[in-house]
Formats: C-alpha cells, sequence, structure tokens
C-alpha cells in the first residue's frame, strides 16, 4: 500500500510506524477545534438549555395525595414576570423555623416537593418556587433570572418568618444551591438566615459545564467549550460574603450527575462556620427517606442546633 499524501500519515507501506506527515496534527487538531467549537455555538445559540436547565410543566404529583396541605401563589420577580411557589405550613405546631428550598435541576418544583415537604412534619414551614420557565413560572432559565428569582423567594420567606419571629433556613439542591449561595451574597436581611444548606452543589457554572464536556471531549477543547458560557452569577468569587451565615455542604462520593469534587470546591471557598458532612449513600439527591433515613435525622439535629443558637453568634456546628 502506498503512502497517500492526503491521509497525513507516512511510513504505512514500509512496515514502520505510522507517524504524521508535516502538518497532519496540525489538521486534525483543527477539525477537532472546529467541531468542538461547533458544538458550541450550537448550545450556545440554543440558550445552553442542554447543559444548564431542564425544566417542564409536567404535574407529576399533587402533595395532596401524599396528605400534605399547601398554599399554591406567584411572586413577582420583575415587572410582567412572576414564578411559582408552594408553601407547607408546619404540622407540628408553631413553625420553628420557614425553610426556603432551592430545588435541583429538571422538571418542577412537583416532582422535588417532596424533598424538603416532610419537615413540615417536624415542625418547620416550607417554600419551595419554580425558577423562571419550570412548572407555571414566567419567563426562561438562565443565570442572572434565577438568581433574582432566588432573591424575590428569599424576600417572601423573610417576611413570612418575621411575621413569626421565627429564622429561615435555606435548602439548596444542586443547581438551587449554585443559585442560592449567589443570591444570599446580596440578600438585605441575611441575619434572619440560620443556616444554609448546600447538597450536592456546585460553585462555578462554567466549571460544571467543562467537567461534563470533558466526558466527550479531551481537556483543552472542554475548556473552550465551556467558554461560551456565562459565569456572572456563578456563587465561586463571593463563597467567602456569605459568612457569618452558617453554611451545611452535604455531598455524596457516588454523586454521579453533580462530581464529589465540587463539594469540595464550595467547602474550601467558604469562611467559618461551616462543616461537611460526607453522605455516605443515595448518589446524587437520593439520601432522604421522608425523615426517616439516616442523613434525614442527622439533617434535623443539625437543623435543630441552628435554630437553637440562632442571633447569639454562636457556632451551631460547634462540638459539645
Amino acid at each position: 500500500m502506498k503512502a497517500d499524501a492526503s491521509n497525513g500519515y507516512e511510513g504505512l507501506d514500509s512496515g514502520k510506524k505510522a507517524v504524521p506527515r508535516k502538518g497532519g496534527w496540525f489538521r486534525m487538531i483543527s477539525i477537532l477545534m472546529f467541531l468542538s467549537l461547533a458544538a458550541a455555538y450550537l448550545l450556545y445559540a440554543g440558550g445552553c438549555s442542554s447543559l444548564y436547565y431542564y425544566p417542564d410543566s409536567v404535574r407529576y404529583q399533587d402533595p395532596r395525595v401524599n396528605g400534605f396541605e399547601y398554599e399554591s401563589g406567584f411572586l413577582e420577580v420583575e415587572k410582567g414576570q412572576k414564578v411559582h411557589y408552594w408553601y407547607f405550613p408546619s404540622r407540628g405546631g408553631p413553625a420553628k423555623a420557614v425553610v426556603l428550598h432551592f430545588h435541583g435541576n429538571a422538571q418542577n418544583i412537583s416532582s422535588h416537593y417532596s424533598l424538603s415537604s416532610w419537615m413540615a412534619n417536624y415542625g418547620y414551614d416550607v417554600m419551595i418556587f419554580d425558577y423562571r420557565g419550570y412548572g407555571q413560572s414566567d419567563g426562561k432559565p438562565d443565570p442572572e433570572s434565577t438568581y433574582l428569582d432566588g432573591l424575590a423567594a428569599l424576600k417572601e420567606a423573610s417576611r413570612r418568618a418575621e411575621s413569626m419571629d421565627v429564622p429561615i433556613i435555606v435548602f439548596a439542591q444542586s443547581l438551587g444551591g449554585a443559585v442560592a449561595l449567589r443570591a444570599i451574597v446580596d440578600f438585605p436581611d441575611k441575619q434572619r438566615v440560620a443556616l444554609l444548606v448546600a447538597d450536592s452543589t456546585f460553585a462555578s457554572y462554567r466549571g460544571i459545564v467543562e467537567r461534563k464536556a470533558r466526558r466527550i471531549l479531551f481537556s483543552p477543547l472542554s475548556v473552550i467549550v465551556s467558554c461560551f458560557f456565562s459565569n456572572a452569577k456563578s456563587p465561586e468569587h463571593v463563597l467567602s460574603n456569605i459568612a457569618p451565615i452558617p453554611v451545611l455542604v452535604m455531598h455524596s462520593r457516588t454523586d454521579g450527575v453533580v462530581e464529589y469534587v465540587n463539594g469540595e470546591e464550595v467547602f474550601s471557598g467558604l469562611k467559618d462556620p461551616r462543616h461537611f458532612y460526607e453522605i455516605p449513600y443515595g448518589g446524587h439527591l437520593g439520601w432522604s427517606s421522608g425523615g426517616s433515613s439516616g442523613v434525614d435525622r442527622d439533617l434535623l439535629e443539625i437543623m435543630k442546633l441552628a435554630v437553637d443558637v440562632y442571633g447569639t453568634g454562636e457556632n451551631p456546628f460547634a462540638s459539645p
């Protein structure tokens, strides 16, 4: 077989190891870069939804079927746009705190509410809301709009908590963790927050895209692809400004959606008071059993401690 100069290799008929002709590697790399940039452009032009957001408006469950009464309402976030929320009152007497749930990616509150509504059985009011584009909420999601949605939800939770003279606990999962960690920095009523739970989340939108892209592209090109995505409302550069709000970071080593290293990065960017809780099972957001799992009980204990020391300046994570 004769060497074909057009294939970029030589030595094919000599029995020697094929080596690229001069310019062969350059052409190959150029083609790979072109394909990667083309893919990035298509993702960018499509609003990045294939890597960031997976909303829908399907009603997956009605909480009343599971015995939960709730209030359904809307919050105005910008002129002409509203986001939808559900509010579950405490079923164990007066509320100890208002838990505000920033849910994870995909679907809407009707598929996520069960991850927090069980807390109402333990004396907490629980509020969960949909970002723009999810469920019955108006608009489309992007880092800027979800950040504004988070601020609006924090304001409403604070209003309700103040009326009962109780604090807020922010319970933020996966995508919702990135939203909450950024929004809380600009929330004017921080003193109302007794605890922020950052469960299975990440610090950088661009970073999570780069890690996902790395699964199908080699590292330099995955970095190039990630550069097409906005990082403007990522919390990575402001995590240290969350203090003195206590932050509990939760993550599982078996999380295949948001890898464990993301939780480590969030924790390293925070200042005390902070605590890292390694989830021993469950993968991504699969640890809860409605209050009966070991992780549920541990979380309830930390929540109780945070409420007990709220307003005293004490660290809820300090050893007794």
